[in-house]
């Protein structure tokens, strides 16, 4: 009866669904024409085989409209996350474009000049310029937003670790069956978070990797109660050299506490001259699982911290970018001269390279031995962009409140055109010095950022039996990270 209920429910959203209503229609369209071929006297066989006919042409059709539908929503899934990832780029895409298309219309390059052309047509051409290279590079990146492509990496240290999980999991012996699931839950999702090739954003942010992570750490926690006493001996040894060395503060204190307990329960601490008791053995590593979940959540949290100032970052650099656009439209379309616009840019250059100079002395520091899933980098485009419009900000300023330095007039007000003028003297020299304010600036993040790393390599695992170097963030956290 349970069946039969079963299958009815199963038919009516068959029936009532996109292909039920198709299916009911194409039948009714060979009842109509069989019915009028009757009505014309035709014979059976004739009728017969003409419905024949008509039904084959039909599924081969919608198998045809299946198939190229199912591979248009691929591809649109597929368009959409590399249009995505590639937005950061279309500011400075349309910035060079417009400025090609300006200084062509302007007569000041390439072209001898175009009659009766307005400069300011500039912006929508390099707009339009913009969003081809858009398009462009969204066909070229696709293939860096798989797991394997954004980094290659973390995508190999997480798979030889799921697999190496995996074995010890088939050959372990023993545990609870309520552990045994949800090691084999974490696994499976795991592999098949890694088996997924499909373009996503989340692993070009770090995100999909530090979820993987997740179900690797949690799975390994788990194992801890299936450990023989020789290898449960190893795992808190191990977690004792991690936690004494970390920044857990009182906490740590009281994990080391927890683990002497669970070691004193293996006959760690004492001369053990039998096998350990099942029930203390049991308790030791519930213990040993507590501390491992406790040291796992440290980290999480840190390069939580990572992921979400890189994704922050990301996000203030576009809009920066998309600030320094609007200005050089707004001086195109106020017709500002070319030879301005031209030193606007120059001014901007020498801030951006004073500025990326700098976080490059100051990044050769950083111990790359801590994956930050771009946060660097991140950095690295943000100082360009800021230090650039900076640049510019402290030339306009340092022109104002004193002319007379920057400007060939005299008293009065400054024009803009006096001091966006690459022959004044002192005004590369401003740019410079206001480019290297950016990087101010990014210090209190640096600094928050290096401390993650020092208490991350503080709490890294000694030996082989936790090696990783990329542990991953909170589920929740890394889900809203993006």
């Amino acid at each position: 009866m349970a069946t039969r209920t079963e299958a009815q429910g199963n038919l009516i959203p068959a029936v009532t669904g996109t292909p039920g209503r198709i299916a009911i229609a194409v039948l009714g369209i060979a009842a109509v024409g069989a019915l009028g071929l009757a009505t014309q006297g035709a014979s059976r066989d004739t009728i017969l085989a003409s419905v024949t006919a008509f039904l084959l042409v039909a599924a081969v059709v919608a198998l045809v409209l299946s198939v190229a539908w199912k591979a248009a929503r691929r591809l649109a899934g597929i368009a959409r996350v590399a249009l995505s990832a590639s937005v950061p780029w279309v500011p400075g895409l349309a910035g060079v474009g417009t400025l090609v298309i300006y200084y062509a219309l302007a007569g000041e390059a390439f072209v001898a000049g175009w009659p009766n052309v307005d400069p300011a047509w500039a912006i929508p051409i390099g707009s339009a310029i913009a969003l081809l290279g858009w398009v462009a590079l969204a066909v070229l990146s696709a293939g860096s937003l798989t797991g394997r492509g954004a980094n290659e990496r973390a995508f190999g240290e997480v798979s030889a670790r799921a697999r190496t999980l995996r074995a010890r999991f088939n050959a372990a012996e023993g545990g609870s069956p309520a552990a045994r699931a949800e090691i084999d839950r974490h696994l499976d999702w795991l592999e098949q978070h890694l088996a997924d090739e499909a373009p996503d954003s989340r692993w070009a942010s770090g995100v999909a990797y530090l979820d993987a992570w997740v179900a690797l750490h949690r799975a390994e926690e788990a194992l801890l109660e299936f450990a023989s006493p020789a290898d449960l001996e190893a795992e808190i040894l191990h977690d004792e050299l991690r936690v004494t060395s970390s920044r857990l503060g009182q906490e740590s204190d009281m994990l080391a506490t927890r683990l002497a307990d669970a070691a004193q329960a293996t006959g760690m601490r004492g001369d053990r001259r039998s096998a350990p008791d099942p029930a203390e053995f049991a308790h030791a590593c519930s213990i040993a699982r507590e501390v491992r979940h406790a040291v796992n959540e440290f980290r999480h949290a840190r390069w939580d911290g990572l992921v979400r100032a890189r994704n922050r970052l990301t996000k203030s650099t576009q809009m920066t970018s998309w600030t320094t656009y609007l200005l050089l439209a707004i001086a195109i379309v106020l017709d500002a001269p070319p030879e301005a616009i031209g030193a606007g840019v120059v001014f901007y250059l020498v801030g951006a390279v004073v500025g990326l100079f700098a976080r490059l002395r100051t990044d050769a520091r950083l111990d790359e031995a801590i994956e930050d899933y771009g946060l660097a980098v991140a950095r690295l485009r943000q100082t360009v962009v800021a230090s650039g419009l900076a640049a510019m900000g402290g030339v306009v300023l340092v022109g104002i409140s004193a002319g007379a330095g920057l400007t060939t007039g005299g008293d009065g007000p400054v024009a803009m055109v006096d001091i966006f003028n690459v022959s004044t003297p002192g005004g590369l020299l401003v740019a410079a010095v206001f480019g290297l304010a950016p990087n101010l600036l990014l210090e209190r993040l640096r600094t928050k950022s290096d401390e993650y790393r020092r208490e991350l390599g503080d709490t890294a695992p000694v030996n082989g039996l936790d090696s990783d170097t990329v542990p991953p963030p909170l589920g929740d956290a890394a889900a809203s990270a993006d």
